[in-house]
């Protein structure tokens, strides 16, 4: 069962809501945020800035980056595949030490070093990505493990609606994976990226798209091909579309939360076909979060099972951007100052 660290101990502040008793079980290791750093424990866990450990040795090196290359290795041949613009199979070296940060663990400078004295390099000094596969992750050379489609695409143009299932639905099994694709390209960590390298992290790790699919696809999501995207609103305005109701969490239950009624602790229907400022614009925020707190046990094995779907390394803690995503999906739709409003008043209570 998930840690469930981002929700705090509703029964206390709500005795009526029993079933919330083991929201942390008692295992969980005890943690504690100042409330200083409370909005930095959502970020995604690809965003923290982690720390090299110095004292491993190039055999330690080796060993871990042989377990986390078999673990991860889907999701490293894309994250090449979306570095190798040329398609020549190769990345500089710049990009390796950028994939091996994100995707594995950091490394001195000292310890890169050593990794890359392994590697034989391409005459102008680039990486055969597919060398290091092989050398640090016990990959078959023989094997093309580089897939580039085009096979798979149809032959008739989708329209949108299937485009945005598509996805959606592959986006948010693997929602950690393409955070972590996106701060690859995001280098200068703005949150924002270009049209195109939306395009190609989506061609990457989603589906194949025609010139004609993406632009529509584009227009749909006010995406200008001059403008920067920032990645995180592409996400939530994506999930929070009709068709994308995260039903791969539920099975074969589909929850559309737009077409749900909102109601406040007074019975009265708080209707959601407005913008979600208007919705909550008449109600202070002790209402709100009474409100809040009394539909989501209601929900609370939804909310559980999405949640643990977003953390499949089980630490008990996802990002507080998709922690809204599913909050929004399963409960209410709450503007997003609002939602931070609530956060950081229950910040006290979150480990």
């Amino acid at each position: 069962m998930c840690k469930m660290a981002i929700i705090p101990d509703w029964q206390t502040s709500y005795p009526h809501t029993g079933k919330l008793k083991n929201l942390r079980p008692h295992s969980s290791p005890c943690r504690v945020y100042s409330r200083n750093s409370f909005q930095n424990m959502f970020r995604p866990s690809s965003s923290t800035t982690a720390i090299a450990n110095p004292i491993l040795s190039f055999l330690d090196v080796k060993r871990l980056l042989f377990q986390k290359i078999t673990d991860k290795g889907y999701a490293l041949k894309k994250a090449f595949e979306l570095l190798d613009t040329s398609h020549n199979m190769t990345v500089s070296k710049n990009e390796l030490r950028r994939i091996i940060t994100t995707f594995l663990m950091p490394l001195t400078r000292e310890q890169f070093q050593d990794v890359l004295a392994q590697i034989p390099l391409t005459s102008s000094g680039a990486i055969p990505y597919l060398e290091f596969l092989s050398w640090f992750g016990g990959m078959d050379l023989s094997i093309n493990v580089i897939q580039r489609g085009g096979g798979n695409e149809m032959s008739c143009s989708r329209t949108v609606k299937e485009l945005e299932k598509q996805i959606g639905e592959k986006i948010f099994r693997n929602i950690k994976t393409i955070f972590k694709a996106f701060k690859l390209i995001d280098v200068s960590k703005t949150g924002l990226i270009q049209s195109c390298e939306l395009r190609k992290v989506l061609e990457t790790f989603c589906l194949k798209m025609k010139d004609d699919e993406y632009k529509k696809f584009a227009k749909h999501y006010n995406i200008d091909k001059d403008t920067a995207v920032d990645y995180n609103v592409f996400l939530k305005n994506l999930s929070a579309n009709n068709d994308l109701n995260l039903r791969y969490y539920m099975g074969n239950q589909d929850i559309s939360w737009k077409n749900q009624p909102v109601q406040n602790s007074k019975g009265e229907c708080l209707h959601s076909s407005g913008s979600s400022e208007d919705v909550w614009k008449n109600y202070n925020l002790d209402e709100i979060e009474r409100t809040f707190c009394q539909e989501l046990p209601k929900c609370y094995e939804k909310v559980e099972k999405a949640l643990s779907a977003g953390d499949p390394s089980k630490s008990g803690y996802v990002s507080l951007n998709y922690l809204k995503i599913v909050l929004d999906t399963f409960v209410y739709r709450l503007p997003r100052r609002i939602f931070i409003q609530l956060m950081k008043r229950w910040s006290h209570v979150l480990l």
